[in-house]
């Protein structure tokens, strides 16, 4: 059975991007801002291995949505793929553990391995944020 990941995305060509790269490996679903990625998480937080997820977007930041499901789960491993520096977002991003920044653009190897990691790493063994 194929692990679960929500990616909350909102620009099409990176979701596309995505589901090309690792719907192979892993049952993905799609969210299209922060506020429907809350709402999907809801209805699949007992099946998720990974929540990815973009910064900035429309409705709800990717911010927003990482403290969300921080608030439910202190385990689950967030991927935040952001065009910004990450710098320019750790004040935001400092108090979420358990999560890790990714640059835009992705790269597909890259991605694919840093998934793996944290999907298959034990909680306590995860990178943190830094």
């Amino acid at each position: 059975m194929k692990k679960r990941i929500l990616i909350v995305e909102d620009d099409p060509m990176i979701s596309k991007l995505l589901f090309i790269s690792l719907s192979d490996q892993y049952d993905l679903a799609f969210a299209k801002n922060g506020e429907e990625g809350i709402e999907r998480y809801r209805l699949l937080k007992d099946s998720l291995s990974l929540v990815i997820t973009d910064f900035q977007m429309p409705i709800k930041n990717g911010d927003e949505v990482a403290l969300f499901v921080r608030s439910n789960d202190s385990t689950i491993p967030i991927l935040f793929a952001s065009g910004s520096d990450w710098r320019d977002l750790s004040p935001k991003l400092a108090v979420i553990p358990n999560l890790i920044v990714i640059a835009k653009p992705i790269r597909v190897v890259a991605l694919r391995e840093v998934i793996s990691n944290l999907i298959n790493s034990p909680a306590e063994r995860r990178p943190a944020f830094s």
